[in-house]
């Protein structure tokens, strides 16, 4: 069965993990130690390697996943949710341990892991390609999964001076339209009318 990638609200990994659990989803939240500042004293700190990102078996239960409270959507192309590459699980499965925490931090790049990325370098192969960031490669490589013409997401190498943000669109709410007031005003004006005439 293939793997998806679902998207969530900000810092809401692992209460929607929690909450696939329950369901009996098969995924995978990947992450890395880091060492950070707390209470004065530098500890160890589990972070996810893609922050906003699930990997989920999604047993085609599109609607019930959607349903789960802080996610938004599951990854698409095109309109379409697409599956991960098989050589892509296994590549991040060899990576970490059984608890899914990478063993090695990852380099740091111009972008963060998981950021929706767009390739803009005319001479690449994969000009115009929207993808996800992955980690660098190197002093002036990246990694990124594309959508290739199988459906799937698919890592590949490209220039890290060919990539460049997409910034995430916010939907607007639609206001409900009201009722025309003036038609109103006008339809008792006229009933007005006709009874000052029928009264005379």
């Amino acid at each position: 069965m293939s793997w998806q990638l679902v998207t969530t609200a900000p810092n809401a990994e692992m209460r929607v993990s929690r909450m696939l659990d329950c369901l009996n989803f098969e995924h995978r939240i990947y992450r890395f130690r880091r060492k950070i500042a707390l209470r004065g004293k530098v500890v160890d700190h589990l972070a996810p390697l893609f922050p906003r990102y699930i990997f989920i078996k999604a047993l085609r239960c599109w609607d019930l996943v959607r349903s789960i409270t802080g996610v938004v959507d599951f990854v698409r192309w095109d309109g379409a949710i697409v599956d991960v590459a098989s050589q892509e699980m296994t590549r991040l499965e060899s990576m970490a341990n059984s608890q899914h925490v990478l063993f090695v931090e990852p380099s740091v790049g111009k972008f963060k892991p998981g950021e929706r990325i767009r390739i803009v370098g005319l001479n690449s192969l994969v000009f115009g390609m929207n993808g996800i960031y992955q980690h660098a490669v190197g002093a002036d490589k990246a990694y990124v999964l594309l959508p290739w013409f199988n459906g799937q997401l698919t890592g590949t190498v490209v220039d890290e001076a060919d990539v460049e943000k997409v910034e995430s669109r916010v939907r607007k709410k639609r206001s409900r339209r009201r009722r025309n007031r003036s038609n109103r005003t006008s339809t008792y004006s006229a009933l007005a009318v006709d009874a000052a005439v029928d009264t005379a």
